[in-house]
């Protein structure tokens, strides 16, 4: 009689614990699923502020080789000329 017992109670046991893993599971998915939307959409943040700078290093280099492109670009002779008849 002892040992139906034991063997009821280990399957009442293993009957509750089996319940409650299964609805562990359930929240388990469930975060793991909003675990992988936030780290789509913390992806989907840093590529789009990635490619703003992006755009923000290339737009100012852009303007530094057109400013050193200006002040690098050898005066027209008549320049020339002109620059050196107003010095004398």
């Amino acid at each position: 009689m002892r040992d139906l017992g034991v063997f009821v109670a280990g399957v009442a046991t293993g009957w509750v614990l089996r319940g409650s893993f299964d609805s562990f599971r359930d929240v388990a998915v469930r975060g793991l699923s909003a675990w992988y939307e936030v780290n789509e959409r913390a992806r989907r943040f840093v590529a789009t502020e990635r490619e703003y700078f992006e755009d923000l290093v290339a737009e100012a280099r852009s303007r530094f080789e057109a400013r050193r492109a200006r002040s690098e670009r050898p005066m027209a002779p008549e320049a020339v000329a002109s620059d050196t008849r107003a010095r004398a």
